[in-house]
């Protein structure tokens, strides 16, 4: 394929997104970007750094300092790279349990600290005032 002789570049580009991200946080974005439509296209691309892309990114995504946004960007990277190339991802050790960890920290973080819990606990899932047990 055509991107095969371009492999030995990968460590290069994440360098550059991930020095962004400390100094041009849109430039890290759009390198971000520009990673998940390689990833749709040629998502084996990235096999023979597999690893270091995807502790690049979660280090990325758990960043509480950076934009939601650029740690958006991040998870959808590992979404994609599992999407397109699932038997590649399943080498990745811990990969599941740093996917899981990614997610978990960007829902939390996009929870209102001022949330009523026990209101919300309280609220009809189904909005029909019905039985849950139905």
């Amino acid at each position: 394929w055509e991107t095969r002789e371009l492999q030995p570049l990968l460590p290069q580009m994440l360098s550059v997104v991930v020095r962004a991200v400390g100094e041009d946080e849109k430039r890290a974005q759009a390198g971000l970007d520009q990673m998940i439509d390689l990833t749709a296209e040629h998502a084996r691309f990235f096999r023979p750094n597999v690893g270091e892309v995807v502790q690049a990114v979660v280090q990325m995504a758990m960043t509480e300092t950076l934009e939601a946004s650029t740690r958006q960007l991040a998870l959808d990277l590992l979404v994609e790279l599992s999407e397109k190339a699932p038997g590649m991802m399943k080498k990745v050790p811990n990969f599941v349990d740093q996917a899981v960890a990614v997610s978990l920290s960007l829902m939390v973080n996009d929870l209102d600290p001022n949330m009523d819990v026990e209101k919300w606990a309280a609220q009809d899932p189904k909005g029909d005032g019905g039985d849950e047990s139905e």
